[in-house]
């Protein structure tokens, strides 16, 4: 039996299965797999949670971390000594002024009134969302309803997260593009 043959461009998978997002070069994926220690961004994840109240899957939607990494970090579970180097400068770029800003950005409602409705069918009582995602019963309602068309970044991660804690879609499920880049 033969090995299948390795393409003569470095840009091209090396095994059939392996694929490689389009416009990423062998360099691109080498420094997505550099490693260097947690402990100083667990720190900063600690101070982000304490001076903003977020809960750690917001936080983890926030900055593009997954969600097992950002909670392994704050302490759910055996913490890592290390974390990789991409995820690492996106926790650092996460400080509260950008967290912040994203309460002021207004995006596209429409992902964000499926998840919701989805929730509602699974039977999760309006003021838990409410409390949840920090915004008022009209609000909320407006949202599901789809009369109100634009919600704040921040209601869209919130939103994300509340799915997520009950399963409802995975983190690869949930990453992609968001609905501020579909209108794009």
């Amino acid at each position: 039996m033969s090995t299948p043959s390795r393409p003569d461009r470095p840009d091209q998978p090396q095994h059939p299965h392996q694929t490689r997002r389009p416009g990423r070069t062998p360099a691109d994926d080498a420094v997505e797999h550099r490693w260097v220690q947690s402990a100083r961004f667990a720190a900063h994840l600690r101070q982000l949670r304490s001076a903003t109240g977020l809960p750690w899957r917001v936080l983890a939607l926030a900055c593009g971390v997954s969600p097992r990494t950002v909670d392994r970090l704050l302490g759910g579970g055996r913490p890592p000594r290390r974390i990789r180097q991409v995820d690492a400068r996106r926790l650092l770029l996460l400080d509260t002024r950008a967290l912040a800003a994203l309460e002021l950005e207004l995006v596209k409602a429409d992902g964000t009134t499926a998840r919701l409705r989805a929730l509602v069918g699974l039977g999760v009582p309006l003021s838990q969302l409410c409390s949840e995602l920090r915004i008022d019963r009209t609000e909320l309602l407006d949202l599901i309803s789809g009369r109100r068309r634009r919600c704040s970044a921040m209601v869209r991660l919130r939103t994300r997260a509340a799915c997520q804690s009950r399963r409802m879609w995975t983190w690869s499920e949930d990453v992609g593009p968001t609905e501020s880049e579909e209108a794009a």
